[in-house]
């Protein structure tokens, strides 16, 4: 049979098939090929988003980190002077500066603050404390260039994944001098970061700035070692009470061991800790061959004679009582200069570095205090006294005499002060120098009474006054003398000489004890007076509050410079660690007190006191002229001695004040006059050597002789007479020889005739007569001289 053809071309069954599994074949191979395309772009488009979101990330952390970069630049620009290493030498302590005998410029302390520094250079620091600080803290410290990578890296990653036990640092050497140059030691998220960051790139400068040992000079010098230690140097004194460059192997590894945790090594609190991480100290200095075997072994069989912790809280310096009142002083005026709070102003001073250029001499400086610390220097008196401890049980203790002197020159500079006799074994101890509380006594009179009234020509350097009660007080002559009684007329210069009371109370109530009271406070400095000194008693310096030695001995100073009262001061000038005058020593007032003739005639006077009948007259010393005045107060205990006792005195060098007496209520002993016994060791000392030299002159004021009876300037008449100074504005008239008190002078007889002799046969009634009526006649034609009138100046006040 002849094959058929299907209707579609004549395709076999069979070949349809395999044409529809072909087609199907192509169908899903045209789908797949539709597909493809669309998943690439799918797939291009997210690409194109992860790079679009990482360059914004990229962009976004640059910012960031830019930012970052920028802050953390931005906070290191004054790297300059906050990394320089002398600054921090310099701004670690506050320096004093004095003068020697000889006038040259010496360095006289070094102030350490509350934490307690003192700085040691490199070549003092041994080789044994230099190894076991490097062993301990950095032992690559001299292969590194300021950051130890592996260390830093190996921190960073402790951070996010806890590797490590604890915290292992990645800080160098280097990197904690700088945290304890800049005390940059933040710890919040971001800031903590941008310390760090900090740290890093001024390790890596000062790295570049300083040699190894300069960085560990600094660095040994800086940190904390407890007990309010910083540094080796002082570290050394307050555990082993000795200078760093004394330590032995063992001592150096007990302090080095505590620079990683001060108070968990602290051999004064942990004892054991501190031996256990000493010998890890040794061992670490073994292994990287700073130390022999033998060494290890004899240093780890040592045990360090540690100082007890009693000493630690004492093993500071001992500043003199100068310098604590410079302190004080220098305190106040950065407060007063700068509105400085007390805590701001004292964190300065200790910590910023100054330069203090103080008045101290330092060979007077030292006088005062071998004086002050010989006993042999005063009487050997004391008392007992009963005392109540805190439980209340009583006990009785002997007590002594204290002191204290204030040596100075006559334009306000101190150059000396002691505070107590011994030697101070503590600082800021009570200085009896500055501190006010006791009257003056006797020592008032030349400067509320007798130098006020001659500037005011209300009386002379021989103006007659009356050694007489000025009144009476609850039935009692007002005031007594130190001798018993009253003497009557006499000069000025005498009574000053003398020290009589009651001349000098005659003349403050010339001057007016209230004229007296304004002119002490505004032109004298005395700062204690209060309205209740506004007495006649101010002239005896009876005083409410007292007064300091200071302030007496700045307030003589004027009788030595020509009237001139400058405020005492202790520094010159004070300078910044850039060399920048911060405070000005020419800052401190001065004003005229006296005109230069005033303090001329009072100084005179005052120099009778250490002449012969002075009340100081067995004070004297060399040939120089001195000048100067006693002092005492009553006691309200012991009314037959004296409470206190004072001598200020002077030579044309040096002007110097002296207190003697308890602290407490007691009256001492005047025997010897200790304090001018004391003011003549001292002045005696401290101008040996020098040249011949007079206080100065004044243009107005002339040298005359006068009569002692009358106080007038002398006449052929006067037979008891004395030279004196005047000023040339107060010069007293000529005496006429005649004098109160003087005997009455005889009448002038008249010779008589022959015949009246050859009629004196008289009655004796008729005689008698005569002679009266003659004697009559004679006196009323006599020419017998008359009195001149006492000018208002000499006349005495009324009682």
């Amino acid at each position: 049979m002849p094959n058929q053809k299907s209707p579609d071309g004549g395709k076999s069954p069979s070949d349809k098939k395999k044409g529809t599994t072909k087609q199907t074949a192509a169908n899903a191979a045209s789908k797949k090929g539709q597909k493809g395309p669309k998943r690439k772009l799918r797939e291009r488009k997210w690409f194109k988003v992860c790079l679009t979101v990482f360059f914004i990330l990229v962009i976004v952390v640059s910012i960031a980190a830019t930012s970052f970069m920028m802050y953390v630049f931005s906070t290191m620009k004054n790297d300059d002077q906050i990394l320089s290493l002398e600054n921090v030498k310099l701004a670690f302590t506050t320096i004093v500066y004095g003068k020697d005998g000889s006038g040259e410029e010496v360095e006289v302390t070094r102030l350490n603050s509350a934490e307690n520094r003192i700085w040691v250079d490199y070549e003092n620091i041994p080789e044994n404390m230099i190894h076991a600080v490097v062993a301990v803290e950095d032992e690559r410290f001299y292969k590194h260039h300021g950051v130890d990578w592996k260390r830093t890296i190996a921190a960073t990653v402790n951070e996010v994944i806890p590797i490590y036990k604890g915290r292992p640092g990645g800080s160098t050497i280097t990197q904690q001098l700088i945290k304890n140059i800049t005390h940059d030691k933040s710890t919040n998220f971001l800031e903590g970061y941008a310390r760090k960051a900090r740290e890093i790139f001024r390790a890596l400068n000062l790295e570049k700035m300083y040699s190894k040992e300069d960085i560990l000079e600094a660095y040994l010098n800086t940190f904390h070692l407890g007990n309010n230690t910083d540094g080796v140097q002082a570290a050394a004194y307050v555990y082993f009470g000795k200078d760093v460059s004394e330590l032995s192997l063992v001592e150096c590894a007990a302090i080095a061991g505590m620079t990683q945790s001060p108070t968990e090594y602290n051999p004064f609190i942990n004892p054991e800790n501190n031996k256990t991480r000493r010998d890890y100290v040794l061992s670490k200095m073994l292994e990287l061959g700073y130390i022999t075997q033998e060494e290890y072994d004899e240093a780890v069989n040592t045990e360090p004679e540690f100082k007890s912790e009693e000493y630690a809280a004492n093993a500071q310096k001992i500043e003199s009582y100068f310098t604590d009142y410079m302190i004080d002083d220098v305190i106040d005026h950065l407060m007063e200069k700068y509105g400085y709070t007390k805590e701001e102003a004292t964190n300065y001073l200790y910590t910023g570095g100054l330069r203090i250029y103080s008045t101290v001499d330092t060979s007077i400086q030292g006088t005062l205090e071998s004086v002050y610390e010989n006993d042999k220097s005063f009487p050997n008196v004391s008392r007992k006294e009963t005392v109540t401890d805190e439980e209340g049980n009583k006990s009785e203790v002997t007590i002594r005499p204290e002191s204290a002197a204030v040596v100075m020159d006559f334009e306000g500079n101190i150059l000396g002060l002691v505070g107590g006799r011994g030697e101070k074994t503590v600082n800021r101890a009570l200085n009896r120098a500055v501190v006010a509380g006791r009257s003056n006594g006797s020592t008032m009179k030349p400067l509320a009474a007798y130098g006020p009234a001659i500037e005011q020509d209300l009386i002379t350097y021989s103006t007659v006054m009356d050694d007489s009660p000025v009144k009476t007080l609850n039935g009692r002559p007002w005031p007594k003398n130190y001798y018993a009684g009253y003497k009557g007329k006499m000069t000025a210069e005498t009574a000053l000489k003398k020290s009589v009371n009651t001349v000098a109370v005659r003349t403050i109530q010339k001057v007016g004890a209230k004229n007296s009271y304004e002119f002490l406070k505004e032109k004298l400095g005395i700062t204690t007076l209060t309205e209740s000194d506004v007495d006649d008693s101010l002239a005896l310096g009876m005083l409410t509050d007292g007064i300091s030695p200071l302030e007496v001995t700045a307030a003589y100073a004027v009788f030595g410079n020509g009237g001139v009262y400058y405020e005492p001061r202790t520094y010159t000038r004070v300078e910044d660690q850039f060399g920048n005058v911060v405070l000005d020593g020419s800052e401190f007032g001065s004003n005229r007190a006296f005109s230069e003739s005033t303090a001329k005639v009072t100084n005179q006077m005052l120099q009778q006191v250490l002449q012969s009948g002075g009340t100081a007259a067995s004070f004297r010393y060399g040939s120089m002229p001195l000048a100067g005045k006693t002092g005492t107060t009553d006691s309200d205990t012991d009314n037959h001695l004296p409470r206190d006792v004072w001598f200020v005195g002077m030579n044309p060098y040096y002007v110097t004040g002296v207190w003697w007496g308890y602290d407490s209520k007691y009256g001492v002993s005047e025997s010897g006059y200790p304090p001018a016994a004391v003011w003549k060791n001292i002045m005696s000392q401290i101008s040996s050597g020098k040249a011949y030299k007079n206080f100065p002159n004044a243009s107005g004021v002339v040298q005359k002789t006068y009569c002692v009876k009358s106080g007038l300037l002398t006449s052929d008449k006067c037979t008891e007479t004395a030279v004196g100074w005047y000023k040339t504005s107060n010069i007293p008239e000529t005496c006429s020889g005649v004098h109160e008190g003087d005997p009455p002078v005889e009448e002038e007889q008249k010779p008589q005739s022959s015949s009246a002799a050859s009629s004196s046969g008289s009655s004796s009634a008729s005689s008698s007569a005569s002679s009266s009526s003659n004697s009559s006649s004679s006196a009323s034609s006599s020419s017998k001289p008359v009195v001149p009138p006492v000018s208002s100046s000499q006349a005495a006040p009324k009682q």
